[in-house]
C-alpha cells in the first residue's frame, strides 16, 4: 500500500529489542535510521520517543551527550504538544540526573510536568514519574 505512519514505531520497538538484548550499537542504528526516516517522510509524530530512546541507550552507556539527546525529546515532545511523551523523556532525564548526584536538578525537569498531569490521567508513565519524584526528593 504504500504507507510508512507506523514505521517509526515499529523501528522503535526493533531498537528497544536490540539494546535490551545488549546489542547497543545496533539499537543506536535503528534509531539513527527511524529518525532518518521520519524525517524523509514527514512523519515526526514518534520522534520524541526515539529521542528518548536514543538517550536511554547513551546514558546506559555512559556516554556524553545523553542529557542533550534528553532534553531534545522534550522539546519536541513539548512542540509537538504530546504531553506523555514529554513526561517520558522528563522522566528519563530526571533518572539520569539523580544517577548523577543531580537529583535537585531532575526534579526541577519533572515536577512542573507532574503537577500538571490530572489526578485521573493514570499511567505506568504517570505513576512512573510520580514514583522518581518521590525518590529523587
Amino acid at each position: 500500500m504504500g504507507t510508512v505512519v507506523g514505521g517509526p514505531f515499529f523501528l522503535s520497538l526493533l531498537a528497544e529489542a536490540q539494546w535490551k538484548r545488549g546489542t547497543a550499537d545496533d539499537a543506536l542504528a535503528t534509531l539513527s535510521a527511524a529518525i532518518g526516516f521520519s524525517r524523509q517522510h514527514h512523519c515526526s509524530y514518534w520522534e520524541a520517543e526515539l529521542l528518548r530512546l536514543e538517550g536511554e541507550v547513551r546514558s546506559s552507556r555512559a556516554e556524553a551527550g545523553a542529557l542533550e539527546v534528553l532534553d531534545r525529546a522534550i522539546a519536541v515532545a513539548h512542540e509537538q504538544g504530546a504531553r506523555m511523551l514529554e513526561l517520558r523523556a522528563a522522566t528519563s532525564a530526571a533518572r539520569w540526573l539523580g544517577e548523577q548526584g543531580r537529583a535537585q536538578e531532575g526534579v526541577a525537569r519533572l515536577e512542573p510536568l507532574v503537577a500538571g498531569v490530572e489526578s485521573r490521567e493514570e499511567s505506568y508513565d504517570v505513576t512512573a514519574a510520580r514514583d522518581l519524584l518521590a525518590a529523587l526528593a
